[in-house]
């Protein structure tokens, strides 16, 4: 997939393909023949009800999507706030993800922020595109060069991110004072405490992707 060179010289992939990715949910079950919903659905919901982050991400994806359960964004989002507010880093980047969509770039840099420090790779990867684009009204090209440069040093085996290219384009923009005191920022970060999963994260990995921003 090409590249399109944006504002500043910095180039940014096809919009189209990143939120493509990013809408990409679970292949949940849907009703049975008889009308009933599933037992996955059922299941989900009881685990939800009793405060488990991830059944409550899991949950949100299927009212978003209407696997399992009619579709409903408006619960769809509640139990996404409910997740993201208990630390899950998936559903922060989710949310993120929908605030940045809506144009709601404060809420965006929050929730992508809080994700991102957990370790978050695409969270990291859309913070670096946010604050590389002075469109927005907050463009901070120390913060970009800091997370582009977080990603591609701590590593990703993502294909679909580039952050060394993404690093060295941001870094361009900055006077030397300015990239050795992010590079010693970055060689003293650590992410913290990792919200749980042993087996969630490749699970709902499936479901998140960075929103390059216009």
């Amino acid at each position: 997939m090409g590249l399109f060179r944006g504002r500043g010289g910095v180039n940014i992939r096809p919009i189209a393909l990143l939120v493509l990715l990013a809408a990409l949910l679970f292949s949940l079950p849907s009703f049975s023949e008889e009308g009933y919903l599933k037992p996955d659905f059922n299941s989900t919901y009881i685990e939800a009800q009793k405060g488990d982050a991830y059944a409550q991400y899991r949950l949100a994806m299927m009212y978003s999507a209407g696997d399992g359960v009619p579709q409903n964004s408006e619960e769809a989002l509640i139990w996404l706030h409910k997740s993201a507010e208990q630390g899950n880093p998936y559903a922060q980047h989710t949310l993120g993800n929908k605030y940045q969509s809506q144009k709601l770039y404060k809420e965006a840099l929050d929730w992508q922020g809080k994700s991102a420090e957990q370790g978050f790779e695409y969270a990291q990867f859309t913070l670096g595109s946010l604050y590389s684009n002075k469109d927005l009204g907050f463009q901070n090209l120390e913060e970009a060069y800091f997370w582009y440069l977080v990603l591609s040093t701590y590593g990703t085996t993502n294909p679909v991110l580039n952050p060394a290219w993404s690093a060295e384009e941001a870094k361009k923009k900055l006077s030397s004072e300015q990239a050795l005191n992010v590079q010693k920022r970055v060689k003293t970060w650590k992410p913290k405490t990792q919200f749980p999963p042993p087996n969630a994260r490749e699970e709902t990995e499936k479901t998140n992707a960075p929103i390059q921003s216009k």
